[in-house]
């Protein structure tokens, strides 16, 4: 117990020092209510977090969530939370999988600190083009006239294609 008592001590100490993540529940689910919590994975339906005040690992569904706040800095160590949860698992498959989580987590982080590291965060499959890109101003066609502005939403069309890659699987010399 006295292994228990050290890092919750830690943790509501932490909690009066700087300012966790919250979860604001919707009325008809949770009742208005807000959990103090670190979040340390979403999903598109789904928010995974450690509730400080059980010190346990929960999580629930986006349809359920008024809003998520997010704090300034990390409140807890996840891995480190992890690898303490699976030192206390009283059975195997508890402790393999506390420390698949840690695992997973670390990862997260290195893939998330290398992206930033090399500039580029991870972006969805929009591209962005220049304003002019795809721009044509032709010339008036009477004297006096206003030039006419052509705008072409996808210009990388009118590029020729590349020729197909030449094969040898049709010709008679791979035939022998």
């Amino acid at each position: 117990m006295h292994r228990l008592a050290l890092p919750l001590g830690i943790l509501v100490a932490l909690t009066g020092l700087a300012s966790a993540d919250e979860i604001i529940f919707k009325q008809d689910y949770g009742d208005g209510k807000s959990v103090q919590c670190q979040v340390y994975k979403e999903t598109d339906n789904y928010i995974h977090y450690i509730d400080i005040k059980k010190d346990q690992d929960a999580g629930c569904s986006r349809e359920i969530v008024e809003k998520v706040v997010k704090g300034e800095k990390p409140l807890v160590d996840v891995q480190a939370f992890f690898l303490r949860k699976a030192a206390e698992a009283k059975d195997k498959t508890a402790a393999d999988a506390a420390k698949a989580k840690a695992e997973e987590f670390r990862k997260d982080e290195e893939a998330r600190a290398a992206a930033k590291k090399a500039g580029e965060e991870k972006k969805g499959k929009l591209t962005m083009r220049p304003i002019t890109e795809g721009v044509k101003v032709v010339a008036p066609s009477t004297p006096g006239g206003n030039a006419e502005l052509i705008v072409d939403p996808f210009p990388e069309e009118d590029k020729t294609p590349p020729p197909p890659p030449k094969s040898n699987k049709g010709t008679e010399s791979s035939k022998k």
